[in-house]
């Protein structure tokens, strides 16, 4: 339950990621956001010790 502030920010991060990509029109834009947004994801769960695989 530690870590309850980096889950409940990570979802806050998806949630308006996705938003924003529901947004935009264009497909290969919403692709390269979208593995923008999923690295940005991966590396702070990384730098918070929530995984430990990257």
């Amino acid at each position: 339950m530690e870590h309850i502030g980096n889950y409940l920010g990570t979802i806050i991060l998806i949630i308006i990621g996705f938003l924003a990509i529901k947004k935009i029109t264009s497909c290969l834009f919403k692709a390269v956001v979208g593995v923008i947004l999923l690295a940005i994801a991966a590396y702070l769960l990384a730098n918070t010790g929530l995984i430990s695989s990257f």
